[in-house]
């Protein structure tokens, strides 16, 4: 992993060592069906809930390596957006970290 830090707080990001539930979502209809090919391609499971992909039980670093190299354009990186929940915790407590 890179050592980039974040743009917007200028703090290096911590990825947990366990399996996490992995929520992305992006606005775009046509983004959202090339991510799920993307994923059935790479034999990645995941379900879907309205307009959220949800990627169960997956180690954090291993899914950004694999989304670093699923070439997808820079304006499309900007609107997925993407984030992760550990143990009991909800969606509801992480929509502000979208």
């Amino acid at each position: 992993m890179n050592n980039k830090k974040c743009p917007k707080c200028e703090v290096l990001p911590e990825f947990p060592k366990n399996p996490v539930k992995i929520y992305i979502y992006t606005e775009i209809d046509f983004l959202r069906s090339k991510l799920i090919e993307k994923f059935q391609q790479n034999n990645v499971k995941f379900q879907t809930e309205s307009s959220i992909i949800i990627i169960p039980d997956q180690d954090i670093r291993q899914f950004l390596e694999l989304m670093k190299n699923l070439e997808f354009s820079p304006p499309e990186q900007e609107e997925i957006k993407l984030c992760y929940v550990e143990g009991e915790e909800t969606i509801f407590s992480i929509i502000p970290r979208f």
